[in-house]
């Protein structure tokens, strides 16, 4: 019997936004994040996709959280990978239903779909 295993969405996400960075953009986001990944954590990322492991683990990104991968992403002047990351806003908004909106937000919505959540 064949396992599959399912990725979650912010991994793949992770994965193609790495696939676009170029060592040289590496070496900006290293700098751009020097003031929240510790030295010693950031001398170990070698890849893009080891930076943005880096900022999850220490829960400064995630799948509800993207704002500041989009702040990186137009401080270096990436707007194609703001884009990408917009997208997956609006599709995990979309499949995800009213459970999945900031709290923030919630006091915002029509009285029927508070009932909902």
């Amino acid at each position: 019997m064949m396992y599959q295993l399912k990725i979650p969405a912010i991994n793949k996400l992770l994965n193609e936004l790495s696939s676009h960075i170029s060592q040289d953009n590496l070496q900006q986001m290293k700098l751009l994040l020097a003031d929240h990944i510790p030295a010693g954590d950031m001398e170990r990322c070698t890849h893009a996709r080891d930076v943005f492991t880096k900022l999850k683990q220490m829960c400064l990104i995630g799948e509800h959280n993207l704002g500041p991968l989009e702040d990186l992403f137009n401080e270096m002047g990436l707007m194609y990978l703001t884009t990408k990351v917009q997208e997956f806003r609006e599709r995990i908004y979309i499949d995800g239903g009213v459970n999945d909106i900031p709290q923030e937000q919630i006091s915002s919505l029509p009285g029927d779909l508070l009932s909902l959540t």
